[in-house]
């Protein structure tokens, strides 16, 4: 298994105490496992944190209330329902108000507050965001990328600055009772390297255009990245015995690894 995997220094967003004054019985969510719409096969809501509600599905409020977190400091987090707000993801807002639309709550961050997206996978979020930021001290739940947010290309390393390289690093998500497991992906600059695909790099860095991994064979290289969507000019062709795959997991940008003709 590949195993570049998540730092400790992930980025988070911080905690903040939410003013929602809704209550909601709790729902039983005992039975089969939950299915997409977060309800499990008996019709219960699927919560993680054994609330009423699920903050990603929105499953187990009543009309006119969303779920969110209840991160009363003091207290275990755990979801709650509250009034629905018109605020999207990306939006300014207030902790103390919390006026944001179904899906979406009001965290504090390093640039004051702004309404975040709930999410499990990276199809949750709006606008093409990621889905990467675990919430602090909360467990089986993320949120999405700041809407503001430039990620990097891997290809180009734009974004990057001088003498620096595109990496794609990626781990496998935090555990979570209603949703499948899954995999993160995040793009970083990272400084570049002269070492070539194929080339041993547990010491140095890669050229840009390649990341190191290893990927299950127990040695770290240097592979070349190509364009999963087919796109001839970043494919493997010129790599005699290669193919692109989807070692990373990412679904657009992919390793030229053993397998071809």
């Amino acid at each position: 298994m590949p195993d570049r995997l998540q730092s400790e220094d992930s980025p988070t967003v911080e905690d903040v105490s939410d003013p929602g004054d809704a209550d909601s019985a709790e729902s039983d969510a005992e039975g089969g496992g939950p299915d997409d719409s977060g309800e499990t096969g008996d019709g219960a809501c699927c919560a993680e944190l054994g609330g009423p509600c699920n903050v990603v599905t929105q499953c187990g409020c009543p009309d006119g209330q969303r779920c969110v977190l209840d991160l009363t400091e003091g207290t275990e987090p755990i979801e709650k329902c509250v009034l629905s707000g018109s605020l999207r993801h990306g939006d300014p807002c207030s902790p103390d108000e919390d006026d944001c639309e179904p899906g979406v709550q009001c965290l504090a961050d390093l640039w004051g507050a702004s309404c975040y997206a709930f999410c499990y996978e990276n199809g949750d979020c709006p606008d093409g965001r990621r889905c990467e930021y675990p919430v602090s001290g909360v467990a089986g739940y993320e949120v999405c990328d700041p809407a503001d947010s430039v990620e990097c290309d891997a290809f180009t390393a734009s974004a990057c600055g001088l003498a620096e390289a595109c990496t794609l690093l990626f781990g496998p998500r935090p555990d979570r009772s209603c949703a499948p497991p899954g995999w993160w992906v995040r793009r970083m600059c990272e400084a570049a390297g002269t070492l070539l695909p194929g080339d041993d790099c547990s010491t140095e860095p890669c050229v840009p255009g390649s990341g190191c991994y290893d990927l299950g064979d127990g040695r770290r290289a240097c592979y070349r990245y190509c364009d999963l969507l087919g796109r001839p000019l970043h494919a493997c062709d010129d790599l005699a015995g290669t193919v692109c795959t989807d070692a990373l997991h990412d679904g657009n940008v992919g390793v030229c690894a053993a397998g071809g003709p």
